[in-house]
């Protein structure tokens, strides 16, 4: 009897775990169900090709080609692809909240007849806009539409401002692109001097002054902040006076050369806050840079050679 008791218990014990996995699966799958209709796209970032970015009165244009992203307006540069990415990424999962109201009869309520910013992108041959319009009075968060859609959703502020980026955040700041490895040759300008200094079988010369024994360290210790320089601002896109930013009579020019290519940085005044005028030879943007740039070059040649070890006595 008392083994038929357990039997029964065992049996009663398998239903009951059997019933929980089954609601449990059951939850989970309603759980996904509801994620999935509040996703407003259906579109994997690595598939988006062309993007439109419009934020008050300024229009971007980017475009992707052989997996580059290119700025096509207002300037013509180079995208900066982890700016892009994050944004295309934060783009494409984007969820709504909720559903504000399925058929709305005024936009304007919402600021959507004259949204403040508009989002539009092509994956495949789908295109997609997001529109965004007022914050909301009562929450932290904002009222948006779908093309071709209709209803009002609502997202989080934080969502809105990543998706509301500047220009200067998604083109590429970068003013270089030889590798640090791979640069042979840097000349350096200044105050009526110039220096040029040649790399050979792993060892930095001094031409004219090839005593002087350099520390490799102290030459690429400038030589690399160089050639990852970034634009702080850009200044000026296609200028063709140099004056008012000094770079008429630069304070430096700085020009690195590796087996194949010439790059040079050219340094004009002061522009607060510590920062400084600059072009690259070529280039027509005038930008700004950190100032240590410049302040970091060696002022003397002494600065680049290697301190002697002094031999230890033994007592």
């Amino acid at each position: 009897m008392k083994y038929r008791s357990t039997l029964i218990y065992f049996a009663l014990a398998v239903l009951l775990v059997a019933f929980y996995f089954y609601e449990t699966r059951k939850e989970e799958k309603k759980k996904s169900a509801e994620e999935e209709t509040k996703a407003l796209f259906s579109v994997k970032p690595d598939d988006v090709t062309s993007l439109m970015l419009k934020s008050g009165d300024q229009e971007m244009r980017f475009e992707k080609t052989s997996g580059t992203w290119e700025i096509l307006h207002p300037v013509r540069s180079s995208g900066d692809a982890f700016a892009l990415t994050r944004l295309l990424n934060r783009l494409t999962g984007l969820k709504s909240l909720r559903v504000i109201a399925e058929t709305p009869k005024e936009l304007s309520e919402f600021g959507l007849h004259q949204p403040e910013v508009t989002l539009a992108f092509r994956a495949g041959d789908q295109d997609n806009t997001l529109f965004i319009g007022h914050i909301s009075p009562i929450e932290k968060g904002y009222y948006v539409a779908k093309g071709g859609d209709g209803k009002v959703y609502f997202i989080s502020g934080d969502d809105k401002r990543a998706l509301d980026r500047p220009l200067t955040e998604l083109r590429d700041k970068k003013l270089l692109t030889l590798k640090t490895d791979l640069v042979q040759r840097v000349i350096i300008e200044r105050k009526g001097e110039r220096w040029v200094l040649h790399k050979k079988e792993g060892k930095w010369i001094f031409e004219g002054h090839e005593d002087l024994k350099l520390d490799p360290e102290k030459v690429e210790v400038f030589v690399r902040p160089t050639l990852w320089a970034e634009a702080q601002s850009f200044e000026n896109e296609d200028t063709t006076d140099l004056k008012p930013y000094g770079l008429d009579a630069p304070q430096a020019r700085v020009s690195v050369s590796d087996e194949h290519q010439t790059e040079e940085i050219i340094y004009g005044k002061e522009a607060p806050p510590d920062r400084i005028f600059a072009v690259v030879k070529g280039k027509p943007q005038v930008v700004t840079v950190r100032k240590r740039l410049l302040d970091d070059l060696p002022q003397t040649k002494e600065d680049l050679v290697e301190k002697e070890k002094k031999e230890e006595t033994k007592p």
